[in-house]
C-alpha cells in the first residue's frame, strides 16, 4: 500500500471552491429538521420499549460535525433500568442499487460505548441484511465534536433494487447513539483509503493516501466539520502535499476526495484528526512566565498539552508525562506558589514537576512534584531559572486540556493571627489579634459575602491602628463574620484574615431534614398563640419573640401544646428554658406526645420555675419530633417543628397580678403614643425595656405614655403601682 504523493495528472477544475460546487446525484438527505423524519425514514421496534426519537428526550449537549438540535437518537441511558433489554431500528427509505456507480453512505454520529450495546449499520441486498459499520468498543464522537462516517455501501447492497439501509441499536440502559445528516449519493468514483497527516509541525504536516486509480485527487483541512466550501483552513490539489499556515497546538481534521474524471467528484474520505505541535514541547522552548509579587495571579501563561509529545524527561512523582509540556521562570524569593488556573479541556486532572539546572542536566527540586493543581516550593535560589515540566494524569493519548500557569510570591504583608472574641454582649464586641507591626488594620463586619466583595452583605467597616477593635451594632440572634487585614504600607495591604464568626444569641442550628410537621398552638403563662397547621408550610424554626410569658420565681405554670402529626404518626414534645439567662436552653420539660392528629389533641405538663430563676427576660423553645422525645434543642432531627417564645421572669406572684388587672396597651404596634388600659386614672410606674433587657424609658404615668423618641422595635413594658405592689408587664410593637 503506497502513498499517494505526484499528481496523477490535472484538475478537472482550477479552484478548490468551484470544485466544491459539483456535487453527486443524491438518492437521500436525511436531517430530521423539526423532529421529524424528512426524507421518509421510519422506526421498527425489534424489542422492548425504549427505540429511537427525534426530539432528544434526554436533552443530550452534541455539536460538531454538522449536528444541530433535530437529530435521530436510541437514548438507553434516558430510558433507565425500569426499561429492560430492548432494541429498535431506523430504517432508511428503499433505494435502487440496481444503477452504476458508488453508493456512498454518510452520516454524523455520536455514540457512548459501554459493555452490552449492540450498535450497527446495516444494509438490505434482497436477501440479508449485511453490516458494514459498527462503533461498539469505543466511543464515537464522544465527548464532543461529533464525527462524520463515510461508507461505501455498493457491494453491501448487492445491485438490489429494492435496497434500504439501518442503524440497529440494542440494550438494556445503556448509553446513546445520536445520528444527524444521512446521506446516500451516487458517484462515479469511491474516494481514496489510507488517508494520513505526518511529520507533524507546530504550523502544519504532509497529507497522503492511497492511490486508488482516480484521475486526481483534491484534499482540504478544516476545524473539524466536512468541506462545505466555506470553511477550509488549508487545501491542495495534489501537486502540494505539505500543509502549513495552521495554529500551533489546535486540533484540525484532514479530508481528501477523488476527481471521477468526468466533471464530477467522490465523497468525501473519512476525517483524520489530527493536532498540531506546541512551541513548548521540548525544555529548550520553555515558555518564560511573569512572577506575581504576591498570589493574586494578575499575570497568568496560557498553556495546553493539546499536540503535545513525550519530551524524554522523566521523574520519580507520578503521571505519565506523555504529552509534557514546558514553561521557565527566574525565582524572585525562596518560596513560591506555583498553581494551574483554569483547566478545561479532556481532563482536568494534570500533574506538573519543577526542575532545575538546564536542559540538558535537569535535577528534580525537592518536594516539586504536585498532583493537585497548586504547590507550595520552597528552598529555591533568588535568580536561578527553574523549568516546569506539565503534563496529563492519565495515559490515553489525544488529551487536549488548556489551562493558565502561575507563579505567585509570598507576600511581605501577611493578614493579623490569633484574631479572637474577647467579650460579645450585644451591642457591643470586643476583637483582639496579634500585632504584626503593621500601620494600620482594616476590618469589614459582614452578615453575607466575601470580604472585599461590596456593599452587598456589609455591615460596617473601618480601621484601626493596633488591637483590640471595638465593634457596636451587634443585634441579637444575627450571624456576622469579621475579617481583618494589614496595610503594611501605602499601597501594601496582606490577604483578608479567615472570617471569625460573632452570633449573640441563642443556637439557630436546629434543623428539621425530612418534613415541617408543624407545632400549631402553644399556651403558656399568657401566652395562647396558633400557628400554621400546613405541613412544610413554615420554617423549621419559629420567632415568635414578639408573644411573652410571664412567670414568677417558684411559680408553677400549666404549658399545654398541639400539632399536625402528618398521619398515623407519633410526635414528641420538650420545652427548654434558659432560668440564668446565658442564651443556653439548660432545662428541658418533657410535655408528652401524640398520634395521628391535625392540631386536635393536645397535652400538657407542668414548668416549675426554679426559685433561683434570675429576674428578667429570658427564652423559651418548644420542640416537637417524630418518634421521640427530643432532647438537644439545637440539634438535627427528621419530622417536627421549633418555636421561641418571651419568657419574663419576676418575683412570685407577678404572672397572678397580670391576670387579675387585665392591662392591655393599645394601639399596638403605635408610633407616636401609648395607652394603658385597665389603670383607671390611677398613677403608676412604668418602665420599658427593649429586647435584651435594657432599660430605655422610665416614668409615673396615668395612662398615656410618649414614645416618638424610642427606635423602631419590639419592647416589653413594666407597670407596678407607687408602692411598689401590683407588677404587671405587657408588649407592644413601635414602629
Amino acid at each position: 500500500m503506497a502513498l499517494y504523493t505526484p499528481w496523477r495528472s490535472a484538475l478537472a477544475c482550477a479552484a478548490l471552491v468551484a470544485c466544491a460546487s459539483v456535487s453527486a446525484q443524491e438518492v437521500f438527505n436525511e436531517t430530521f429538521t423539526g423532529g421529524v423524519s424528512t426524507a421518509g425514514f421510519t422506526i421498527a421496534q425489534a424489542a422492548g420499549t425504549c427505540t429511537w426519537a427525534y426530539n432528544n428526550p434526554g436533552a443530550r449537549n452534541i455539536n460538531g460535525s454538522g449536528f444541530d438540535a433535530d437529530f435521530a437518537i436510541f437514548d438507553s441511558d434516558n430510558c433507565g433500568n425500569d426499561a429492560d433489554s430492548a432494541g429498535a431500528d431506523l430504517l432508511s427509505p428503499f433505494f435502487d442499487a440496481s444503477g452504476p456507480g458508488n453508493f456512498i453512505l454518510s452520516f454524523s454520529q455520536q455514540y457512548q460505548d459501554l459493555d452490552g450495546t449492540v450498535a450497527m449499520v446495516e444494509v438490505w441486498d434482497g436477501t440479508n441484511w449485511n453490516e458494514v459499520y459498527s462503533p461498539v468498543g469505543a466511543d464515537a464522537g464522544y465527548p464532543n465534536p461529533a464525527v462524520n462516517e463515510t461508507l461505501n455501501i455498493t457491494a453491501a447492497a448487492g445491485g438490489n433494487s429494492a435496497a434500504q439501509v439501518r442503524f440497529h441499536y440494542a440494550g438494556d440502559w445503556r448509553w446513546w447513539w445520536a445520528i444527524d445528516n444521512v446521506n446516500l449519493s451516487v458517484v462515479a468514483c469511491a474516494a481514496p483509503a489510507g488517508l494520513a497527516v505526518t511529520a507533524v509541525t507546530t504550523s502544519g504536516g504532509t497529507i497522503g493516501w492511497t492511490d486508488n486509480g482516480s484521475a486526481a485527487y483534491q484534499w482540504v483541512v478544516t476545524t473539524g466539520a466536512i468541506p462545505n466550501g466555506s470553511n477550509t483552513i488549508a487545501s491542495g490539489d495534489g501537486s502540494n502535499l505539505a500543509i502549513s499556515g495552521l495554529n500551533s497546538g489546535a486540533p484540525y481534521m484532514a479530508w481528501v476526495r477523488a476527481d471521477c474524471g468526468d466533471g464530477t467528484f467522490s465523497n468525501w474520505s473519512n476525517g483524520f484528526p489530527f493536532t498540531t505541535g506546541i512551541t513548548n514541547d521540548e525544555c529548550s522552548g520553555a515558555i518564560a512566565l511573569t512572577v506575581n509579587p504576591n498570589h493574586s495571579c494578575a499575570n497568568m501563561t496560557p498553556g495546553t498539552v493539546a499536540g503535545a509529545t513525550d519530551s524524554g524527561v522523566t521523574n520519580d512523582c507520578g503521571g505519565t508525562p506523555d504529552d509534557d509540556v514546558w514553561f521557565s521562570f527566574t525565582a524572585t524569593d525562596t518560596l513560591h506558589r506555583i498553581s494551574l488556573e483554569n483547566i478545561t479541556g479532556s481532563t482536568t486532572d494534570l500533574y506538573m514537576v519543577l526542575w532545575a539546572g538546564t536542559c540538558g542536566n535537569l535535577t528534580m527540586v525537592p518536594n516539586g512534584c504536585s498532583d493537585p493543581e497548586t504547590m507550595d516550593v520552597g528552598g529555591l535560589t533568588i535568580g536561578a531559572t527553574y523549568y516546569l515540566q506539565v503534563f496529563s494524569w492519565t495515559s490515553t493519548p489525544g488529551q487536549t486540556s488548556a489551562f493558565d500557569v502561575c507563579v505567585g510570591t509570598e507576600p511581605f504583608c501577611q493578614p493579623p493571627l490569633d484574631l479572637a472574641v474577647d467579650s460579645l454582649n450585644s451591642p457591643n464586641a470586643w476583637i483582639s489579634w496579634t500585632d504584626n507591626g503593621a500601620m494600620e488594620y482594616q476590618y469589614e463586619l459582614r452578615a453575607t459575602g466575601a470580604p472585599g466583595s461590596g456593599a452587598d452583605g456589609l455591615v460596617q467597616t473601618g480601621t484601626v491602628n493596633a488591637s483590640p477593635l471595638t465593634i457596636t451594632g451587634i443585634v441579637p440572634d444575627s450571624l456576622y463574620a469579621l475579617y481583618v487585614r494589614s496595610i503594611c504600607s501605602v499601597g501594601d495591604t496582606s490577604e483578608w484574615s479567615e472570617g471569625l464568626v460573632l452570633f449573640d444569641g441563642y443556637c439557630n442550628t436546629i434543623d428539621f431534614t425530612s418534613d415541617v410537621e408543624p407545632i400549631c398552638n402553644v399556651t403558656f403563662a399568657g401566652i395562647n398563640h396558633d400557628s400554621p397547621s400546613e405541613v412544610d408550610g413554615s420554617p423549621a424554626l419559629e420567632n415568635f419573640t414578639i408573644f411573652t410569658a410571664y412567670v414568677g420565681q417558684g411559680g408553677s405554670y400549666p404549658i399545654t401544646v398541639s400539632g399536625n402529626t402528618n398521619g398515623d404518626y407519633t410526635t414528641y414534645v420538650t420545652a427548654f428554658f434558659d432560668w440564668d439567662q446565658n442564651q443556653t436552653f439548660e432545662t428541658s420539660v418533657p410535655i408528652g406526645s401524640f398520634t395521628n392528629t391535625v392540631c386536635g389533641t393536645p397535652i400538657t405538663a407542668t414548668v416549675n420555675v426554679p426559685a433561683d430563676a434570675l429576674i428578667g427576660t429570658t427564652r423559651m423553645r418548644v420542640v416537637k419530633n417524630y418518634n421521640s422525645a427530643p432532647e438537644d434543642p439545637c440539634g438535627t432531627y427528621s419530622f417536627g417543628q421549633a418555636e421561641d417564645y418571651t419568657v419574663v421572669v419576676g418575683t412570685v406572684g407577678i404572672a397572678e397580678a397580670g391576670a387579675k388587672d387585665k392591662v392591655s396597651v393599645f394601639p399596638n404596634p403605635a408610633s407616636t403614643e401609648l395607652y394603658i388600659n385597665g389603670r383607671h386614672g390611677e398613677p403608676a410606674n412604668v418602665q420599658v425595656f427593649d429586647m435584651v433587657g435594657h432599660l430605655v424609658m422610665d416614668q409615673t404615668s396615668t395612662g398615656r405614655l410618649d414614645i416618638a423618641t424610642l427606635a423602631p422595635g419590639s419592647y416589653s413594658l413594666q407597670i407596678t403601682n407607687l408602692d411598689g405592689s401590683g407588677i404587671v408587664h405587657a408588649r407592644f410593637v413601635k414602629q
